[in-house]
């Protein structure tokens, strides 16, 4: 998926919390995880993200996506592996052919080559 549309899907999240206090809504932190996230300001998509509780989003797979890209690109295997693995639970995700690919990912990071293999 491109990061154009992610950042399309990620503002029609915003704009669905307004009204509702949008500006601290689950999904307005979302939506400035991603524009940081794309920014290259990984530490503040990831405070941002902090702020974000799953249950409170329409669709919680973006959120688990960008914690696992974040990891990834920090260096965390770990907890790369833990959000794709919880990503891996929901099927019905957009993401879900990505996530395998993601997973081999955090597994070499984390020294696993024969699993990430």
């Amino acid at each position: 998926m491109s990061r154009a549309r992610l950042i399309a899907l990620a503002v029609g999240l915003v704009i669905a919390g307004q009204g509702r206090g949008w500006a601290d809504s689950a999904a307005a932190r979302l939506g400035a995880a991603y524009r940081a996230y794309d920014a290259g300001d990984l530490e503040t998509a990831a405070a941002e993200l902090q702020h974000v509780a799953d249950a409170k989003l329409a669709n919680p797979d973006y959120a688990m996506w960008l914690r696992g890209q974040l990891a990834l690109l920090r260096g965390d295997g770990d907890a790369a592996h833990a959000a794709f693995a919880k990503l891996a639970k929901d099927q019905g995700s957009r993401f879900a052919p990505e996530v395998p690919w993601r997973l081999a990912d955090a597994d070499w990071l984390r020294g696993k080559r024969k699993a990430a293999a």
